[in-house]
């Protein structure tokens, strides 16, 4: 009879973990293509390095470069998950998805094993930690991100469950397993760099408590340390030969900086982000929301309480194996001290890099922390379960209304402490739905916290026709997002309005549509510009922001032809491929301290292999070191958004620059010089251009020269 109450029992609890893990996967897969928004720079770029390793032959590196260094672990699993339902954002996060959920399982058998040792925790203990983790938001969070954070939770349970198990029972594999495990958290993300650190504490803890049983199991913890390191040599190999990159992405978080917050003020935020204040940032959390809700903090502060208790506490005699209090230390099945002290130091381990953080509390950078929150949560509820405990319906034989009504208060009292735990863990979960499903995804934050402008602009250009001219300013096609939308070959032109303006080759004989999309968010001046140029542009989309403000214009010229604004003054002259009509001036005289925007009109008319800079030059009578140089400024066209190199024959370029006068400059004429050079070795290009007092003079009697003379510049007193 009672191996069928057992069987049942353990039936129950595969069914109860079965709907926990239901819950997980439906809060971290529901409407996973809408929330969050967008596709984040972050997500793109790992996005963009799986499409590389499916399509380019021979790409397979064990650590990324980009965007200051990235683990592979998370863009491999993204490029099978590519290969296998094809390439987008919804696929990436659907990654971190079921990683996010195959934690909650995790989490069970961890607990399970820690129930082991510690047997005074309640059976319901293993379950009640794993619904904590499913229902927690900051794992929530991450486990709807196509980033590689999530991984950290993961190999953390794994690698300890495997620990735990291997000491529990002696078998190798788990501890070959555990080491694998350690390995791999250097693959995953910078915090995964702490779990062999975290291993190292662990068993120097067990080393002061429960040293008579690591004697027995010193092949296995053999076994773990050499699996972790074979896992590890091949990254320890790249670090070793680029020594820089095991520091480019940790260097970000150090506190150390000037006008970076003290160690003293993180330990104060990372102490505050339990119950007074999270992370800020929209992209990591609702910003400021807490780690924990109130449902769920009360089992995790007794929890904490009841971990330090059984650390500290001397064991009770009744609690001492046979009454013996030496057989404590001794016996496999009473461990409290090794369970609780492995659960705090994996807490303060893993908060670690918030620690450190520039940005505390960080709670991407601490993510590992959130299993070691779930199992003190796991055993708050087994605290407040430990209430009902004694209390059962007395079996006196007999159905009497007497006997009934005697049994009403056990039964209550059974009843009690599992409602109280039922409707924290439904609180909880309906609080996390609502934050993160209701109000996080309605935050008008997450339109620039994940590029959403940026990704509904990439889908837009790839919904027109194919022979449409596209431009875009001032983001260049470069940018991850824009890049992943375009990775089966770019369409686009790119310039950055506020410096440049890029008018199609051969526009009055093309008859080919022309589109300019203007992010007037970030750049200012390409719309009006544009107007100037192009008075018939008709707007054809607009695109807003999260609170309705205008975030970038599409506008559309079906018949270009020539523009409307034509050079204020020709100046011609010829290098290698490239042709200067004249330039264009915003006054007529100048005043000490102004501005002289000087706007260059090149036209391509062959392609240019060479980024040139060019050189802009305000000469005047000598000042006190001699020099005739009054004012200057050095730059590729368009300010490095137009490099020559991508100039198309026919193109014609409107190319901006900014020489400021100093206050000291005394009035007079002065002359406008430019010319081109190449950047390494400041070698100028020669060029053949009009006499000065003749501009329209015939080729043949233009000069060679390394530079051009524009024209006079007057300037009159202040």
């Amino acid at each position: 009879m009672r191996g069928d109450d057992t069987h049942r029992q353990q039936k129950g609890g595969w069914i109860a973990l079965a709907a926990i893990v239901a819950l997980a996967a439906c809060l971290r897969f529901w409407q996973l293509d809408a929330i969050p928004p967008g596709y984040h720079y972050d997500e793109a770029f790992e996005g963009l390095e799986a499409w590389k390793l499916l399509t380019q032959p021979g790409y397979h590196p064990i650590f990324f470069h980009g965007n200051f260094g990235v683990e592979p672990l998370f863009i491999y699993l993204t490029a099978l998950a590519f290969r296998l339902f094809g390439a987008g954002p919804t696929t990436q996060r659907a990654v971190a998805a079921l990683l996010g959920t195959l934690t909650v399982p995790a989490l069970y058998g961890l607990a399970r094993e820690l129930r082991q040792a510690d047997r005074r925790l309640s059976r319901a203990f293993p379950l009640l930690s794993a619904a904590a983790l499913a229902v927690l938001y900051w794992h929530l969070h991450f486990s709807r991100l196509g980033i590689e954070p999530v991984w950290v939770p993961l190999l953390l349970v794994l690698a300890f469950w495997a620990l735990w198990r291997g000491l529990r029972t002696g078998h190798l594999w788990p501890f070959a397993a555990a080491g694998l495990c350690l390995g791999l958290g250097s693959y995953a993300y910078p915090a995964g760099r702490l779990l062999p650190l975290l291993a190292i504490a662990f068993v120097a803890w067990l080393l002061l408590v429960e040293r008579a049983r690591l004697r027995s199991r010193w092949r296995g913890l053999a076994l773990t340390l050499l699996v972790g390191l074979l896992v590890l040599a091949p990254l320890a190999v790249h670090f070793w030969r680029y020594p820089q990159l095991l520091t480019l992405r940790t260097s970000q978080v150090a506190v150390t900086g000037e006008g970076r917050g003290s160690l003293l003020e993180n330990v104060w935020h990372t102490l505050g982000l339990w119950s007074v204040a999270g992370d800020a940032d929209p992209r990591n959390n609702l910003p400021g929301r807490p780690a924990l809700d109130g449902f769920i903090a009360v089992p995790f502060y007794l929890g904490l309480a009841v971990a330090c208790w059984r650390i500290f506490a001397p064991p009770v005699r009744d609690e001492w194996p046979n009454g013996n209090p030496q057989s404590a230390i001794r016996n496999p099945q009473w461990a409290p001290r090794a369970v609780w002290g492995f659960v705090l130091l994996a807490a303060v381990v893993m908060l670690v890099p918030t620690l450190l953080s520039e940005y505390a509390p960080h709670f991407r950078r601490a993510l590992g922390a959130t299993p070691a929150a779930a199992l003190l949560i796991g055993l708050g509820f087994s605290a407040l379960l430990s209430w009902g405990q004694g209390r059962r319906v007395p079996k006196d034989g007999t159905a009497s209304l007497r006997g009934l009504v005697a049994s009403l208060p056990h039964c209550l009292g059974a009843l009690v402490p599992w409602c109280l735990v039922a409707s924290l863990l439904l609180g909880s979960a309906f609080i996390t739905t609502r934050d993160y499903l209701g109000r996080w995804a309605a935050s008008p934050d997450l339109y620039y916290a994940f590029d959403v402008g940026l990704w509904e602009i990439a889908q837009y250009v790839n919904g027109l026709p194919a022979e449409e001219l596209v431009y875009v300013t001032p983001r260049p096609a470069t940018h991850t997002t824009l890049a992943f939308a375009w990775r089966e070959g770019q369409r686009t032109r790119h310039f950055d309005g506020r410096h440049a303006f890029v008018v199609p080759a051969n526009a009055p004989l093309s008859g080919r549509p022309a589109t300019y999309v203007v992010i007037g968010h970030e750049d200012f001046r390409g719309a009006l510009l544009l107007r100037e140029l192009y008075p018939q542009a008709q707007r054809v989309r607009e695109f807003r922001d999260g609170d309705g403000r205008l975030y970038a214009e599409a506008f559309r010229i079906v018949n270009i032809g020539e523009t409307a604004r034509v050079v204020q003054r020709q100046r011609p002259a010829v290098w290698d491929g490239i042709r200067l009509i004249g330039y264009d001036l915003n006054a007529a005289a100048y005043r000490p301290g102004d501005i002289v925007y000087l706007q260059l009109w090149w036209a391509c008319d062959a392609p240019v292999a060479r980024d040139w800079k060019v050189f802009t030059h305000l000469l005047g009578p000598p000042r006190a070191d001699g020099s005739p140089l009054w004012a200057g400024q050095d730059a590729e066209p368009g300010q490095g958004s137009v490099p020559t190199s991508t100039w198309q024959p026919g193109e014609v370029i409107l190319d901006e620059y900014q020489l400021r006068l100093p206050q000291e400059t005394p009035p007079g004429e002065y002359w406008l010089e430019i010319g081109l050079y190449e950047g390494a070795g400041g070698q100028r290009a020669p060029v053949r251009v009009s006499p000065p007092d003749d501009p329209h003079a015939p080729p043949d009697r233009w000069l060679e020269a390394d530079h051009v003379i524009l024209g006079a510049v007057s300037v009159v007193g202040g």
